[in-house]
This record gives structure tokens, C-alpha cells and sequence, in this order.
């Protein structure tokens, strides 16, 4: 099992280009652009990331499958939030809870 994703994992690949694939369609390039930090304790962690699409691609949320350039994957749960002449903006949202011994 791959540890869960934090916001320093996704800090350090800030500006890296995305391939962003639902079910099986084509892949759309993202570029993540914002890691944000909500909260954090030893007991719960909380914090989103922006990706920005190009102006073209299909608003819809749902469950996305986000590869590197390394060919490392993670899915992604992914909301549109915002479109404006630079493209169409995904937010992701992560909130862990302590795990239960």
C-alpha cells in the first residue's frame, strides 16, 4: 500500500504537468499550480491543491487518475472551481483523520 499523499509531497512537484485520464479517455494536460495548507496537527491533516486545465477541457467532477512524467499515478477526486480566459481550474481537497489503532 502507497503511503497517502501530503501537502509536501505535492509542494515539492509544484508546476509539474499532469496527465489527468477518466475511465478511457484521452488524457488531458494538467499542471498543478497551488498546494495549500488548511490545517495540520500530529492528530489530522488538511490541505488542497489547484491544477489548471486547458480553457477546452470538460467541466465535470469526479474521480481522475493523475500520471507524471515518471509514470507515478494517484486518483484524485477533482471539482471544477473556476474557468477564465487561462483555462479551467480543478481543486482537490484532503482532510485525514487520525487512523484508528
Amino acid at each position: 500500500m502507497n503511503p497517502r499523499p501530503t501537502k509536501e509531497s505535492f509542494a515539492s512537484r509544484l508546476h509539474t504537468r499532469f496527465a489527468m485520464r477518466a475511465d478511457d479517455s484521452e488524457p488531458i494536460e494538467v499542471e498543478l499550480i497551488e498546494v495549500r495548507g488548511a490545517a495540520a496537527s500530529a492528530t489530522h491533516e488538511s490541505f488542497s491543491l489547484m491544477f489548471l486545465a486547458p480553457v477546452e477541457a470538460p467541466p465535470r467532477q469526479g474521480t481522475f487518475r493523475l500520471e507524471d512524467e515518471r509514470g507515478e499515478a494517484l486518483d484524485v477526486f477533482l471539482v471544477p472551481v473556476k474557468k477564465d480566459d487561462n483555462g479551467l481550474f480543478f481543486e482537490a481537497v484532503f482532510n485525514y483523520l487520525p487512523a484508528q489503532a
